[in-house]
C-alpha cells in the first residue's frame, strides 16, 4: 500500500497457510540487543515417565538470537521426591549435576542441545525448570513438571516377578559392596550398573538366587571413577537405586 509509511509498520509477514512456513517478514521494532530462546522436540512441558526408571529426553535448544553472552545454566528444583536425580547432558555426552551451575558460552546466532536426564526413584511429582542467567539477559526460565504413570513401593525397590532388590550395602562403598535380593523362588539374578550418562558400564556374572534371602558381593572394576551409579537387576529392567562410589 502506497499510503503506508515505513516508520508506521510494527511488523509484517507473509505466511504460507497449509504449512504455515514464513516466506518473508519485515519489522521496524528494534530487536532487544539479548535476545534467547528455547525450543525442544518432545511435546509440552508435562512429561510423564516410570517409575524407578532413567528419562533421557529429546533435545532442548537454546538459541542466542542476539549479541555474545556467556550464560549460566543448571536445573532448579521446586519441589520432587527426594529420591529422584535431576541432570542434564549436552549433544557432546558431557553430563552435568542438575543444581550446579555451568556456564555456556554463546556467540550471536549460535545454538547449544541439552537433553534431560532424570533418574526417577518412586511414584510422585515433580516440578522443576531450566534457569539461565547473564548479567546481561538477567534471568530466564523453562519451567516443566514430571510425574509417574504407575504406583510403586518406596521404602525398597519393588519388581513385579519374583524377586525384590534391596538397598545395597555398604553405600558408599570403596572397593566393595554387596546387593541383597529377596526371592519367592529359585532363579538367577544379574546386578548391572550404569552411569550418569545411563550407559552400562559393569555387570556381575549370573548368580544362582534361592528362596528366601540372597546376597551378591561385588568387586569395583579399577576403571570406573568417584561418582554416583545406579544399578538394577537385569532380569528385571524396571527397577533403578543409586549408589555412590568413593575410592
Amino acid at each position: 500500500d502506497a499510503s503506508v509509511e515505513p516508520d508506521n509498520i510494527w511488523a509484517i509477514a507473509l505466511v504460507e497457510v497449509d504449512n504455515q512456513v514464513i516466506l518473508q517478514s519485515t519489522s521496524t521494532l528494534l530487536l532487544p540487543e539479548y535476545y534467547l530462546r528455547c525450543a525442544y522436540d518432545w511435546e509440552g512441558n508435562n512429561i510423564i515417565v516410570d517409575p524407578n526408571s532413567n528419562f533421557l529426553s529429546e533435545p532442548l535448544w537454546i538459541f542466542n538470537l542476539g549479541a555474545a553472552d556467556t550464560f549460566n545454566m543448571r536445573i532448579v528444583v521446586d519441589d520432587a521426591p527426594a529420591n529422584w536425580y535431576f541432570n542434564y547432558c549436552d549433544e557432546e555426552g558431557n553430563c552435568y549435576p542438575g543444581s550446579i551451575s555451568m556456564p555456556l558460552n554463546l556467540s550471536s546466532g549460535q545454538m547449544k542441545g541439552f537433553h534431560l536426564n532424570l533418574m526417577v526413584g518412586s511414584t510422585g511429582t515433580a516440578h522443576f525448570h531450566f534457569e539461565l542467567t547473564s548479567p546481561n539477559l538477567g534471568t530466564y526460565n523453562i519451567p516443566f513438571i514430571c510425574h509417574t504413570s504407575d504406583p510403586i513401593q518406596d521404602d525398597i525397590i519393588q519388581v513385579p516377578a519374583m524377586m525384590i532388590l534391596k538397598a545395597n550395602s555398604p553405600n558408599p562403598f570403596k572397593n566393595m559392596t554387596s546387593f541383597s535380593i529377596s526371592a519367592n523362588k529359585a532363579g538367577y539374578a544379574t546386578i548391572q550398573i550404569f552411569n550418569l550418562k545411563g550407559e552400562l558400564v559393569a555387570e556381575t556374572n549370573s548368580h544362582a538366587i534361592y528362596q528366601g534371602e540372597n546376597k551378591i558381593e561385588w568387586k569395583v572394576p579399577p576403571h570406573l571413577a568417584n561418582g554416583i551409579y545406579f544399578y538394577r537387576l537385569k532380569e528385571q529392567s524396571a527397577s533403578l537405586a543409586k549408589m555412590l562410589l568413593l575410592k
